[in-house]
């Protein structure tokens, strides 16, 4: 619709009155878009479209089935080699680690020296303190399986060769027989259950608090540990008699 100047709004001004016949002004226009309407499907056409995706995912799978297999690709280096790299043993990855995995190991041997300040804050320093640490570095870095609690943790962690070989090699030193100094780890964290938190940066094994198996145990455990990343630091305390 076209308006005609004599509808025009008048604006008063000092002066007079003027009408904005300059104004251009055009007719409203409303565009509507009309959608097509389509007819819903029918349950026939449904059930057709229905076989139709299923007749083509069988199509897919039958392919896929028909393909060769791609061999898997084999690792490189062998699990002690990612021990030896995983407690510092070696200063660079195995060949053929993916760097992303090289990262990770970094990034748990920092948490473990997180571990080693928070022990020292809470005077965590006690052989029971090393127990746990130790047990949840081998924990960290997928060394040892999943176990249902500390004691069989350890347990896991002392069969393996670096700690059996250090277990007998402090029975022998000591005269005591090895089976039994092995035997000993078993039953470690109930022996050390008692022990009591104090300010200090080394762990102490005290001869007299224990039996000669268990304290052939405990030391022969943290010399394994000492070659560790960030070993923790320890002596052995004789007993007066």
């Amino acid at each position: 619709m076209l308006y005609s100047v004599r509808s025009l709004p008048l604006y008063r001004t000092a002066f007079h009155h003027v009408a904005h016949r300059s104004l251009h002004t055009t007719p409203l226009v409303l565009k509507v878009n009309r959608g097509m309407h389509t007819a819903q499907p029918t349950a026939n056409q449904l059930r057709d479209k229905v076989r139709q995706c299923i007749d083509n995912l069988r199509t897919i799978e039958t392919g896929l089935s028909q393909m060769p297999a791609k061999p898997q690709a084999r690792r490189s280096y062998s699990p002690e080699e990612y021990r030896d790299y995983c407690f510092g043993r070696t200063k660079e990855p195995p060949p053929g680690m993916c760097p992303h995995l090289v990262e990770l190991i970094e990034y748990r041997n920092g948490m473990l020296s997180s571990s080693q300040e928070k022990m020292l804050v809470y005077g965590d320093y006690t052989p029971i303190g090393a127990l746990i640490h130790m047990v949840y570095s081998a924990r960290l870095h997928k060394t040892i399986p999943d176990c249902i609690g500390l004691q069989e943790e350890l347990d896991a962690l002392a069969s393996q060769e670096e700690f059996v070989s250090a277990l007998r090699e402090e029975a022998r030193a000591r005269g005591l027989v090895a089976e039994e100094v092995c035997d000993a780890v078993h039953g470690l964290f109930d022996a050390v259950s008692e022990e009591t938190r104090i300010p200090s940066s080394e762990i102490v094994v005290e001869a007299g608090k224990y039996t000669p198996n268990q304290v052939a145990a405990l030391v022969a455990i943290l010399k394994a540990q000492a070659k560790w990343p960030s070993p923790l630091e320890w002596r052995e305390q004789p007993s007066d008699h």
